[in-house]
């Protein structure tokens, strides 16, 4: 063999280290096709999570969103394997549309308030969400630049290991942040990670607006139903208004015109007697008109409902009444005994009226036989006071106690004076309240009349 070729064998590879080159190669390419493959099986996983994510929050009430977003966050904690996520959003008067936070189990909760951190720590939190810069730290303990000294401090002083915080926006403005920990390892977040939760901010954003917008939809729709059934109620109420008014007005004014005529008749041939007759009887139709128009006005006005509650004390407007009764009260030595009241969001005028007319008709439609006795007492029951005006009287019978409650419906005739527009005035108030009214059995065999107030004036019955 010649020196030429001897040499060339002699600096060839050996075949074994040639295979060992080529198989680590391999094995490199595999493990990077094992990679890619991984983290793209991560990123659908990853997407297939938001999808379902934002699925869940459509349609989702205002009162349920916190509930649903914990569960997101808690799901998105648990595929990257970190210990802490919270989502805050701002409303327009820097309250809370949004405000969640999600633990891992078994993780200590301690985060120190952004109030409580160095002055430099609060700015570079503040000025990185008012910018709406990302702020990623895999590592807390090598973090470079990507935070101030001070932040870096308290996040390692609260076992925070890493870290990503980013704006939540809203047609381009900051609302809220989003924010995820991790604490027992490390977790670098990728730019299509990010960029997913910052879908994820989006659409918490769009789910509080969306569920705000929807509350607020229905709250409208319910106050236009039931401003249509208020409207409904005052056509009715027109209707019977103008029906009845033209009979009972027209009565005592044909009285009052029937016997002036009779004076005018017999004006040169009536005794005195007979003319002092005439004059009584028309003066009697003319007092019943007046009453009567007197009783409208105070129907109409209780018709008008309040713009503005205020704190009444029933207490002090039950003495008003008693005083203002005191007459009628004393003539049938009536007793009337008045339990300590409560103090309730209201109209003073318009329940002033109600209890006057309550207290009133449980003196007037007493028995004859018994001294007459009132009782004034509440009770309080699921944010509801109910006030009940209870007398031993002629009670009312069972078929009547909804009629009662009409206007110019008489049930007890005779002797017993009054227009029949009490109660109703009584319902009216009652309802611009928000409250209900009915009538019971009282002791016996007298009436207990009942309604309700709500401790928030702007709650309604069902």
């Amino acid at each position: 063999m010649g020196r030429g070729a001897r040499a060339t064998i002699q600096g060839a590879e050996p075949p074994e280290n040639h295979g060992n080159r080529v198989d680590a190669a391999r094995l490199e390419t595999e493990s990077r096709l094992e990679q890619t493959e991984a983290e793209l099986r991560f990123r659908v996983g990853l997407e297939a999570l938001v999808t379902a994510m934002s699925t869940r929050l459509l349609g989702v009430h205002l009162d349920e969103l916190p509930a649903v977003v914990e569960a997101g966050l808690g799901e998105l904690c648990e595929y990257f394997d970190v210990d802490r996520a919270y989502a805050l959003k701002l409303d327009e008067n820097f309250g809370f549309d949004l405000n969640v936070e999600w633990w891992g189990a078994g993780i200590p909760q301690q985060a120190t308030p952004v109030t409580e951190l160095p002055i430099e720590a609060q700015r570079f939190w503040f000025r990185s969400l008012l910018s709406g810069k990302v702020v990623h730290v895999p590592d807390v303990d090598d973090a470079g630049d990507a935070a101030a000294p001070d932040a870096l401090s308290a996040l390692r002083q609260d076992g925070v290991n890493s870290i990503l915080f980013l704006s939540m926006l809203a047609r381009g403005t900051t609302v809220g942040f989003l924010g995820f920990e991790a604490r027992r390892t490390k977790c670098s977040w990728s730019e299509e990670s990010i960029a997913l939760m910052r879908t994820v901010g989006e659409l918490f954003v769009s789910a509080v607006e969306r569920s705000r917008a929807e509350q607020a939809l229905f709250v409208t729709a319910r106050e236009l139903e039931q401003r249509n059934e208020e409207l409904e109620r005052s056509n009715r109420e027109l209707e019977q208004f103008a029906s009845i008014v033209s009979h009972d007005l027209k009565s005592p004014l044909q009285v009052v015109r029937g016997f002036v005529e009779l004076l005018g008749r017999d004006l040169g041939t009536a005794t005195m007697t007979e003319t002092q007759t005439y004059v009584n009887a028309a003066l009697r139709g003319a007092e019943r008109m007046d009453r009567l128009i007197d009783d409208l006005l105070a129907y109409s006005r209780a018709g008008q409902r309040p713009t503005n509650f205020v704190a009444v004390d029933l207490n002090h407007l039950m003495n008003d009444v008693l005083d203002d009764n005191a007459s009628l009260v004393g003539e049938c030595e009536a007793s009337i005994s008045v339990e300590s009241l409560p103090k309730v969001e209201a109209d003073p005028t318009q329940l002033r009226q109600l209890l006057q007319n309550l207290i009133s008709n449980a003196v007037k439609f007493r028995r004859y036989d018994v001294q007459p006795e009132v009782a004034v007492t509440s009770s309080e029951d699921s944010g509801w006071w109910t006030i009940r005006v209870e007398d031993n009287g002629i009670g009312v019978e069972r078929r009547h106690r909804e009629d009662i409650f009409g206007m110019f419906s008489r049930v007890h005739q005779g002797d017993r004076p009054g227009s029949g527009i009490g109660l109703a005035v009584c319902a009216r108030v009652v309802a611009n309240h928000n409250g209900h009214i009915w009538v019971e059995d009282g002791p016996d065999g007298g009436s207990a009349f009942c309604f309700t107030l709500s401790k928030r004036p702007d709650v309604t019955v069902d």
